[in-house]
């Protein structure tokens, strides 16, 4: 099928089109290779759009790229550059996470973006290098080790991605957390160890520890931090869940999303999260529907009427996700 669309265009002529002085025409040319599956014909041609003055051709090159496969992996590392604008290396980071270890060619650039100004591209940039797996481990260890804090961080969470592949640099992640690094680097070392070795009592604990004594920017990066753990900390879910009766606000709401992912069975969880749905916050509320859409619907017997009363919130987005919700876990129609 893909073939039969190939053959209507001529795609030298499209190709030549790349070239034309009107950025739409270029547009144009990307989107018809695009349309028709022609992205690994025009591999070569696509990627010298990368140098095109307009952003948005270049951020349609990276998407066409990222439809050739594997062959675009080294232009695709081209686009991580720091010459290029932040949302196109966030794009191709993006993309290069999708190709998993086959992308390890382009581990040296994605870990050049480690230190990045940039938060999301650092996040981005960790995600795909966890995606790479263990062929990333030594230069990650060797970034984890160096002076830079950032950079440090997104490499730790970059082994924590990995999980039980980065097993040697286990220790590397252990030593950190009991040093006197600062907190936020030691908070993503034993977040990432747990998820490389969920048994670590000494790392949960002091992750616990912080939880519970830490400034609230400390403990809003515990609650991300167990996000991301998942199972690994399921043992800290009765911690998480007396978060959900702090004064802050955006403690509570972080809360919600945090239970959701460290224990997506319990039903004292699930139905801990109900008085939230009319907590005076908004974003709360729209946190604690969006987390009980986690849970299995053996998890859930009391939401359906908390849910219906939320479905008719006059935030549209409470509103949305609570049918949603409801839809999944419950065969009756929502009353309207």
């Amino acid at each position: 099928m893909v073939q039969a669309s190939k053959d209507k265009i001529d795609l030298a002529t499209t190709i030549e089109k790349l070239k034309h002085p009107e950025d739409g025409v270029r547009m144009a040319a990307l989107a018809e290779i695009l349309a028709v599956g022609a992205a690994p014909d025009a591999v070569r041609e696509v990627a010298e759009c990368l140098n095109d003055p307009s952003e948005r051709v270049k951020r349609t090159a990276v998407a066409v790229l990222g439809e050739a496969g594997p062959l675009a992996i080294p232009m695709l590392a081209k686009a991580l550059n720091e010459e290029q604008p932040c949302t196109i290396r966030m794009l191709a980071a993006s993309i290069l996470a999708r190709f998993g270890d086959a992308a390890s060619a382009a581990s040296d650039d994605l870990i050049e973006c480690l230190g990045a100004e940039d938060e999301t591209l650092r996040q981005v940039a960790a995600l795909a290098l966890g995606k790479i797996g263990s062929k990333a481990v030594p230069r990650l260890r060797k970034l984890l080790l160096s002076p830079e804090s950032p950079a440090r961080i997104a490499a730790a969470e970059a082994l924590g991605y990995i999980g039980p592949d980065a097993a040697e640099a286990l220790n590397d992640l252990r030593h950190i957390t009991k040093s006197e690094a600062p907190l936020l680097l030691r908070l993503s070392c034993a977040a990432s160890a747990l998820n490389v070795h969920p048994d670590l009592q000494n790392e949960l604990s002091f992750i616990l520890e912080v939880l519970r004594d830490g400034d609230e920017a400390a403990r809003l990066s515990v609650l991300e931090k167990f996000g991301k753990c998942r199972s690994s900390a399921e043992s800290a879910v009765f911690a998480v869940i007396d978060c959900f009766r702090e004064e802050s606000h955006k403690i509570r709401a972080s809360a919600a999303l945090a239970a959701a992912r460290i224990a997506p069975q319990s039903q004292h969880a699930a139905a801990s999260l109900l008085p939230l749905l009319v907590d005076r916050d908004r974003t709360v509320r729209l946190n604690a529907v969006i987390a009980i859409s986690v849970f299995s619907a053996n998890a859930l017997p009391l939401a359906i009427e908390n849910l219906q009363r939320a479905s008719k919130e006059e935030d549209s987005r409470i509103a949305a996700a609570a049918i949603a919700t409801i839809k999944r876990i419950s065969p009756k129609p929502v009353n309207a």
